[in-house]
């Protein structure tokens, strides 16, 4: 399918108000912008019905490229329904997960019920368990090697303590930054400001 002259010229009359857009920040743009679009769109329509409308059905090659470069790989989703019901709410997808899950799932009647119930056992064991049991907690030299170890010309993080100022530090102030690192990881305390 060729793109008519008419069409080339609109395509780049909004790439040229597309890229100066940005450049001036002249929102009156983006009105002539939303038109172009339009007009390429009808415009490739109407290419489109002229090509399929000249097509010869006998020439097999030709109706399948034509086909090929109008298939679409990009596959919509449809929108979650329960019950016939559109679910547009975070809540209500939620409660559709499991509804959906019982409906696709079908019942094992071959299960070991013990491999089951041992299954169950050892993940509820998992969950059960505290984190910070299994961490070792990291000690003052551990610390201190990693701000050693800091690129000094890095940008400071949301505290604003720039790393050079860090790396400058007296040793005894790691102890003080260990307990209160470790005493957040026990806790589970992790403040964002």
């Amino acid at each position: 399918m060729q793109i008519a002259e008419s069409s080339r010229v609109l395509f780049q009359k909004r790439n040229r108000l597309w890229t100066q857009r940005p450049r001036t920040h002249d929102m009156t743009l983006c009105p002539l912008i939303n038109s172009l679009k339009g007009q390429i769109d009808s415009a490739i329509k109407e290419q489109l019905q002229k090509t399929l409308q000249g097509l010869d059905t006998n020439n097999m090659r030709d109706t399948w490229r034509i086909t090929e470069s109008l298939a679409n790989t990009n596959s919509n989703i449809p929108p979650l329904t329960i019950n016939g019901k559109t679910v547009t709410e975070t809540q209500e997808k939620v409660n559709a997960f499991p509804y959906t899950l019982e409906q696709i799932s079908t019942t094992n009647s071959n299960a070991d019920r013990t491999f089951t119930v041992s299954t169950e056992q050892i993940v509820n064991d998992f969950l059960t368990q505290p984190l910070t049991d299994r961490m070792r907690v990291p000690n003052h030299s551990e610390i201190a090697w990693i701000v050693r170890h800091l690129k000094p010309r890095k940008a400071a993080g949301p505290v604003g303590i720039q790393n050079l100022v860090l790396q400058h530090l007296p040793r005894f102030v790691f102890k003080f930054i260990a307990k209160l690192f470790n005493r957040s990881l026990a806790l589970n305390y992790f403040p964002t400001q």
